[in-house]
Order: structure tokens, then sequence, then C-alpha cells
């Protein structure tokens, strides 16, 4: 019988911790929720000192003498913060954070969401394009795996001396 406690008091802290946002508590408490995402695309002049969160795959890192620049296409967020694996987005935008951030490690193809401060647009290209950024400065940014995500089924064939594929 204390076993059998035991096991439900695990699974319930166990579903508890995975349903957790991975942004924290304080930086989503800064969060502007009026600010809807697609109007930081076209007009995020009139949202400017406004925190909002968002996130996507990385497409660019740019490192200069004291902060870095990622280019971020944006994708939308599930109920955890996670960006979701779709086709769908309303755009591009810039991360600018304070400080070194390895492009190794933060690197194209890879997921992030992050809080920020709208500060402004920078038109920068898309190939031959131009194209206006919003930019967002950091307060909080988090490398996140899809694979961390879980409810979501995951599929490995294999026969036991090989990777899976």
């Amino acid at each position: 019988m204390r076993l059998i406690k035991v096991f439900f008091i695990l699974s319930f802290l166990i579903t508890l911790l995975s349903c957790a946002h991975v942004i924290s508590d304080e930086s989503l408490r800064t969060i502007d929720r009026n600010v809807k995402v697609e109007n930081i695309f076209t007009e995020a002049e009139n949202y400017k000192g406004r925190n909002v969160l968002l996130g996507g795959m990385i497409i660019n890192v740019t490192n200069e003498e004291r902060a870095t620049y990622i280019e971020v296409l944006e994708k939308p967020l599930d109920f955890r913060g996670y960006p979701e694996d779709t086709d769908i987005s309303r755009g591009r935008f810039l991360v600018y954070y304070e400080g070194f951030l390895d492009s190794a490690v933060y690197s194209r193809g890879k997921y992030i969401t992050v809080v920020g401060e709208i500060i402004g647009t920078t038109v920068g290209k898309i190939e031959k394009a131009e194209y206006k950024y919003p930019v967002i400065k950091s307060r909080e940014l988090k490398l996140v795996r899809l694979s961390e995500r879980g409810g979501q089924p995951t599929f490995h064939f294999g026969i036991g001396i090989f990777k899976g594929f």
C-alpha cells in the first residue's frame, strides 16, 4: 500500500514538472499580454518598451564586440513556451543579447524562446530583398530542443546494431 502511494506521488510530481514553462515565472510576469504577435511584425514601433514572449528557429547569429544578434524565424509557441514544428510563421525578428553567445551553440536550425523588450526595428536583407526586423532586447533566452516537449510520440527503428533512423 505504501509503495502505491509513493508511486502516485512520484507520478504526480513528474507530470507536474513536465508541464513547466521554459521561461522563468519572473520573466513571464513582465510580458505585456495585450501585444499580439502579429502586431509585433507589422507595427513594432508602436510597442517599444513592452516585453513580449517569442520563439522560433535560429536563422543566423552575428557576434559583435559587446553584443550578439540572433535572427529568428518566428514560430507559434505551445502552452509551455516551446516553438511548434510547423511551417506557420509571422516573420523574422532579431534578438539583441548584451554579451557573447557562441554561434556554434546557438546555430542555424536550433530553436529558442525569448522574453524581451521591443526596442524598435532595423532594416536588413533576406537575399536581395529588404526586410524590416522587429528587434527584441533579451531579458531571458532559452535554447530549447523540441524533443524535450514531451507529449509527442517519437518512433525509432533499428535492429540493435546500428543507430535508429
